[in-house]
């Protein structure tokens, strides 16, 4: 009988022990990674968008090799700390000019005449891409990567002043959406985007991304899909946000560890599983 307790005891401390333990030294492995979450809301696509839908398989065809686990921090491998040069290094001041900074003569003009342009991706219902540790390199052949591999550790949910796409991709990956922008599009429309983002859901990623083009220097994320823009529609963007958001194949609400650069962490709107996307709006 006293053994029994004992062994209840010692059972019971364990799981104390982990419940308190902080998200940046834990995340549980929670997740049911061959299921995808469900749209919660119908995607309304006005006839003035522009569709692109591309076969994947070129994209994925590396993909299908044993990857390091999600979530654990490893040196060797990654703990979101060190060789981080490998993508993008976070103490070269030089580096993070040329991702953050416009060295334009003046910012990119806001034309409401050229028409949004939406890239779908068709992917197999059951990939995954692999997570690959920093001593390999990670090289993406698309403009704007919406699939891939990338590093075994997320960021942390929120603005950066730059954040490379081997974190955000892996965000994605958990149902987030990431607000790319050019660091010489407009300030203005900018910051309408950000608002929009901010509070429509919890699970977001805004950084600057200089793949962007001078037509369309704004872009929303989802899984295998992005959505190119010239300027502010809050329409479209409110729509595209509500289909996309919580739509990748891994159910993962925990924040991320990787927190280089972070400028301001992500505001729970309405829950850490974003219940309801947009709420309000």
């Amino acid at each position: 009988m006293h053994r029994i307790s004992f062994i209840l005891l010692i059972f019971l401390s364990f799981l104390t022990t982990v419940s308190y333990c902080d998200d940046e030294d834990f995340i549980e492995d929670d997740v049911d990674s061959t299921v995808t979450e469900e749209p919660m809301y119908s995607l309304e696509i006005p006839d003035t968008v522009i569709i692109e839908r591309h076969n994947a398989t070129d994209y994925i065809a590396s993909d299908n090799i044993k990857h390091h686990a999600m979530g654990v921090s490893d040196e060797r491998c990654d703990n979101a700390h060190y060789n981080l040069a490998t993508d993008f290094d976070p103490e070269n001041q030089t580096e993070i000019d040329i991702n953050s900074k416009c060295f334009e003569s003046s910012t990119y003009p806001v034309n409401d005449k050229i028409q949004p342009l939406m890239t779908m991706l068709e992917i197999p219902k059951r990939y995954m891409p692999i997570h690959r540790c920093m001593k390999t390199y990670i090289r993406y052949i698309e403009r704007i990567p919406m699939i891939g591999p990338h590093r075994p550790l997320w960021a942390k949910y929120g603005e950066y002043v730059y954040l490379p796409p081997q974190r955000w991709l892996h965000n994605i990956e958990h149902g987030a959406i990431v607000l790319l922008y050019h660091p010489c599009s407009d300030a203005e429309q900018l910051e309408q985007f950000k608002k929009l983002v901010k509070n429509c859901l919890f699970r977001h990623v805004i950084t600057p991304f200089t793949n962007l083009t001078v037509e369309r220097p704004f872009a929303l994320l989802g899984w295998s899909t992005s959505l190119e823009m010239s300027h502010y529609d809050e329409e479209l963007s409110k729509n595209f946000i509500k289909y996309y958001a919580r739509s990748g194949p891994e159910k993962m609400f925990r924040d991320g560890q990787y927190k280089q650069l972070l400028i301001e962490k992500a505001k729970v709107v309405t829950n850490v599983i974003d219940s309801e996307i947009c709420p309000g709006l």
